[in-house]
């Protein structure tokens, strides 16, 4: 989170103060030797062979790109209404997948916006809309995927670009930096017109469902 001095929003403060788990991304290629497996080993694989390793050590369940760890907290919490005291665990998510580091990169939120109504999923909706609505192409030209940290072509698939720079640039223009997506006031507050452009209309829609 950006209470950690080596993340990018760091000096801005957070008002995040919890946290569901711990995300840690693994880049999938670089496991590969650890693990015992051929360096040309799927990203499947690895994840497979990782959990089955982890489940060695800690609860471990593999679901899509994440293996999840629950890691002893070496003591007990009262769980309500049974009143029964259980062994207390963290949750650790190894997100595990081919180009981690740019991945994990559209996944570094900026929290200093008090009281904010958005969370960090509202953040990639808004990503989307913009993604659907870029000037000087046909509407959903291109699809983002935000859990794999892409631009793509939609109707081919072709791989755009996973630098979260250059997509700030496609989306806001030349002078667009990552941080204008950090958040989602950021990224209201970089589009001309705000909430009340065409731009933005696909993730208005979106909040109005989620009644936010």
């Amino acid at each position: 989170g950006s209470w950690d001095p080596d993340h990018p929003y760091f000096d801005k403060g957070t008002y995040k103060i919890e946290s569901g788990d711990v995300d840690v991304w693994l880049d999938a290629r670089h496991l590969c030797e650890p693990l015992g497996l051929p360096v040309a080993s799927t990203e499947k694989n690895v994840r497979a062979t990782l959990a089955a390793r982890m489940s060695n050590h800690f609860p471990t369940t593999q679901i899509g790109i994440n293996v999840h760890l629950a890691v002893p907290g070496g003591y007990d919490v009262l769980v309500s209404p049974t009143g029964n005291k259980l062994p207390a665990y963290y949750q650790v998510d190894l997100m595990t997948a081919d180009y981690a580091h740019e991945i994990a990169q559209h996944h570094e939120h900026d929290y200093s916006i008090k009281n904010t109504p958005y969370k960090g999923k509202d953040q990639q909706l808004a990503m989307a809309s913009l993604v659907n609505s870029i000037p000087g192409h046909a509407d959903k030209t291109f699809m983002y995927h935000g859990m794999g940290g892409s631009l793509k072509n939609r109707a081919t698939g072709e791989l755009v670009t996973r630098n979260i720079d250059e997509i700030a640039k496609l989306l806001l223009g030349s002078n667009a930096l990552a941080s204008d997506l950090a958040n989602v006031e950021s990224i209201i507050s970089a589009v001309q017109g705000g909430l009340s452009s065409y731009r933005l209309a696909q993730f208005v829609s979106d909040m109005k469902k989620s009644n936010v």
